[in-house]
């Protein structure tokens, strides 16, 4: 149980990683979206006649291309909500920056004009 739990936090954290991490979204992305193309031309043009032949497997694969295909859906949403995030976090900090030096130059200019009437 304790070996499992390992796996499990192992899987998380690097799930967390690959999340976090703008460049490993878009590559994770563009991997998922190779092996799309792959699965899609391979059912297509290749394997698409013995797939006709059994109900079966026909249902699985275009699940399981069907499935691949959401997962890249979120991770699209999940990278665009993030990067929205990430410059509004920007802009913020950036925006508190340019106020604190105004700040400081209205300072500076009060205290040359106080010095100045004296």
């Amino acid at each position: 149980m304790e070996h499992e739990m390992g796996i499990v936090r192992h899987c998380v954290e690097t799930s967390k990683m690959i999340l976090h991490t703008r460049e490993l979204r878009r590559k994770l992305g563009s991997r998922v979206l190779f092996v799309l193309i792959v699965l899609f031309a391979l059912g297509v043009f290749v394997i698409g006649d013995w797939l006709e032949q059994s109900l079966w497997l026909f249902t699985i694969f275009w699940t399981l291309v069907f499935l691949l295909t959401s997962f890249l859906i979120l991770i699209a949403f999940y990278d665009a909500l993030r990067v929205t995030t990430e410059l509004t976090h920007e802009h913020n900090k950036e925006m508190a920056q340019n106020l604190r030096d105004i700040a400081q130059i209205i300072e500076e200019e009060s205290k040359n004009k106080e010095g100045e009437a004296d």
